[in-house]
């Protein structure tokens, strides 16, 4: 029989599908389509958008199978939250994207509980950082050229990688789109905004940001040089955002706030206004949210790198290292005093961390999780003095200049201070200081029912955070517990309490929030605690290797490393400490999975002793 008469499936499908109905096809699956990140969207604008659809339609139908192409839920649009593809029957996801948006990833790796497929290889990161060849058409006049690679003709849009030494303003043309090429994809979701040396708080990074910097502004895109430098996704944040929590159960405390940049007499107001509500009869306590202490000191240690070439977003995670020790300060001494006291007296509230992160971030910590837990203070004072008297009073003093201590950072928290004063008690701190008590005073007075006291239990000398003990060198076990404390520890106990104290809400800090705090807390118990042995469950160098767009977890470990010397090691247990990370079952296992073969690749690399069976 000639080809030309055969009649098998193959020559004559449509006839032998013609009598064949296929069954229902189940809804276990779907297919989750990532963004774009925020660099692709702008430059390939609906060019790109179109090759991304029919990317996602054509990975949709061969994922699906004889079931027919799988139900996409496409995140560009919103599409439904994790809980709710749960809730609709959902237990198995397919991922597309996971290299354009590696904090989107990472939240969905830590929280689907269900079978997780990534779709390798598929999204614009692929194409716009893993140049294959010196040009590549994408249909529809959509060119992508390689750095130093002239654009061909007839080409409408196109896709101009450029490295390290390009610069954009000269390559930029009618239909040309210039990007900075990330290989190793350094700045996860803000790759292309800036070369990967960009990030690093050298002269060289300095250079490459001013550059980017004046393209950027030139194409309406002024943040992203910013926010690619720091590490800051705030449509990340946006999308894990849950609605806020419910207003805290009935409590006893008032709580009065008192607040202005360093020299306006804080801490002076504040004892002044406790011991007035302590001769009323009232039980109160002073307190800080901004304590000195080893980890303040670490958190400046942090910044103080970026002049020896630390990424900058080292000031970021110096952020976390204070929000995390004010949520210890929430646990320890806020929640307790709300329920058994009359009244607390905040030397410094919330709104430091937010004025400090607007101010030298651009970082809006307004809704951020961590802060949460504190109420809304019944009555803010905002004391108000210029700048440079601030600074002339601490020269007077003869003190040693905080980090934020200098007339750049003084003028950025009294700029937002003055923008979240608005309308409430806004005292000037050059004002006499007797005028200035007898006002807030009143003004606690009124809001403080009558008092129960003891008066005598009033504490108006605040607590404070631990300090470093002497160095010495440690024996630490990865992974296995041995001999001495774990550390550590203190982040995920904090992760469960603010889940306690917060429910849903907790679930908007994104992973990348704990990961950091988790490896400074390492650094930070290794100089509070200083012993002789220890372990640690996670090792930082290996989530550094899991999450390699986290700069900041490979900076921890060289923070770590020259102080420790590693005497055993082990995958074992990984997956009981993702979960106290936040992971259920399914995807603490996953993550176990791919932990443990980092972790063998850096232990062999290092030289450690051989792994615990």
């Amino acid at each position: 029989m000639s080809e030309g008469a055969r009649l098998d499936v193959i020559a004559e499908l449509a006839a032998h599908q013609q009598n064949l109905e296929p069954p229902p096809a189940p809804t276990g699956a779907a297919l989750l389509a990532l963004p774009l990140p925020p660099v692709a969207a702008v430059i390939g604008g609906e060019a790109l958008q179109a090759w991304r659809a029919g990317e996602v339609a054509a990975i949709a139908e061969e994922r699906g199978g004889g079931d027919g192409p799988l139900p996409v839920v496409d995140r560009a649009s919103g599409g439904a939250p994790l809980a709710a593809l749960w809730d609709a029957g959902v237990r198995a996801l397919h991922v597309y994207g996971a290299e354009d948006q590696p904090g989107l990833m990472r939240a969905i790796r830590y929280r689907w509980p269900g079978a997780l497929h990534v779709v390798d290889g598929a999204g614009a990161a692929p194409l716009l950082f893993d140049p294959r060849e010196p040009v590549r058409w994408l249909g529809d006049g959509l060119v992508w050229v390689a750095p130093g690679v002239a654009p061909p003709a007839g080409a409408a849009h196109v896709l101009a990688a450029l490295d390290e030494d390009g610069d954009p303003r000269t390559v930029r043309a009618p239909g040309v789109a210039p990007y900075a090429i990330d290989p190793a994809r350094r700045l996860g979701v803000w790759s292309g905004a800036l070369p990967p040396r960009g990030r690093l708080g050298t002269a060289e990074g300095e250079r490459l940001r001013a550059r980017w910097q004046a393209h950027w502004e030139d194409v309406g895109q002024p943040a992203w040089v910013r926010l690619a430098a720091l590490g800051l996704d705030p449509d990340l944040e946006a999308a894990l955002r849950a609605p806020a929590a419910p207003p805290r159960a009935a409590r006893r405390a008032r709580v009065f706030a008192i607040t202005g940049i360093d020299g306006s007499g804080k801490s002076s107001h504040a004892d002044r206004l406790a011991r007035g509500l302590r001769d009323r009869g009232a039980d109160v306590r002073v307190l800080k949210l901004y304590r000195q202490g080893a980890f303040l000191e670490l958190a400046n240690e942090l910044g103080a790198r970026t002049r020896r070439g630390a990424p900058v977003a080292a000031f970021r995670t110096s952020r976390v290292v204070k929000l995390v020790d004010s949520l210890r300060v929430y646990r320890d001494h806020v929640a307790p005093g709300l329920d058994a006291c009359d009244a607390l007296v905040m030397d410094r509230y919330v709104e430091t961390h937010v004025a400090a992160a607007a101010s030298q971030l651009g970082w809006d910590l307004a809704a951020h999780p961590a802060l949460a837990p504190f109420p809304p203070a019944d009555l803010r004072v905002w004391l108000e003095v210029d700048p440079d008297v601030a600074l002339a009073r601490r020269d007077a003093r003869a003190e040693r200049p905080s980090a934020d201590e200098h007339a750049v950072g003084l003028r950025g928290y009294a700029r937002e201070f003055a923008r979240l004063a608005a309308g409430e008690l806004r005292l000037d701190a050059a004002a006499p200081a007797d005028d200035n008590a007898r006002i807030i005073a009143e003004r606690a007075a009124a809001l403080l029912p009558a008092p129960r006291g003891p008066a005598d239990r009033s504490r108006l000398t605040p607590p404070t955070a631990a300090p470093a003990a002497p160095a010495r060198r440690c024996a630490v076990a990865v992974g296995t517990p041995g001999d001495g404390p774990e550390l550590g520890a203190d982040a995920p106990a904090l992760r469960a309490a603010l889940d306690d104290w917060c429910g849903p809400v907790a679930g908007g800090v994104p992973e990348a929030f704990w990961l950091e705090a988790y490896a400074a807390q390492i650094v930070l118990d290794l100089r509070v605690l200083a012993p002789e042995r220890a372990w640690i469950a996670l090792w930082p160098g290996a989530l550094a290797r899991l999450h390699g767009d986290l700069d900041m977890l490979a900076e921890l470990e060289r923070m770590l490393a020259p102080h420790v010397d590693v005497v055993a090691w082990s995958p074992r247990g990984a997956a009981a400490s993702f979960a106290r990370l936040g992971a259920p079952p399914a995807a603490a296992a996953r993550l176990a999975a791919d932990y443990a073969a980092e972790l063998e690749a850096l232990a062999r690399a290092a030289a450690w002793p051989a792994a615990i069976a």
